[in-house]
């Protein structure tokens, strides 16, 4: 992974963390970059703006869950997709 990646990756991972922990309120940019030790230029250089960040992590999480919901449905094929959601 470049080392990009992976600072990108660790914001978001901090990010997550602290949405978990405060709510989407209680998060600014300088939280997440505290988080990350790095500069809020440095965090910029990765997303735009703190809804960026929070809607990246709204789509790693519905990437998840579907990839969780197709698992399910390997393993027992006659469930019926409605008992997932």
């Amino acid at each position: 992974m470049k080392k990009s990646e992976t600072t990108r990756q660790v914001i978001l991972q901090q990010a997550a963390r602290l949405f978990a922990q405060r709510g989407y309120q209680g998060v600014t940019m300088q939280a997440i970059c505290d988080a990350t030790s790095l500069s809020k230029g440095g965090v910029y250089r990765y997303f735009p703006n703190i809804d960026a960040i929070f809607l990246q992590l709204l789509q790693q999480w519905q990437a998840h869950r579907k990839d969780c919901i197709a698992a399910m449905m390997a393993v027992d094929p006659e469930m019926e997709q409605g008992e997932l959601t």
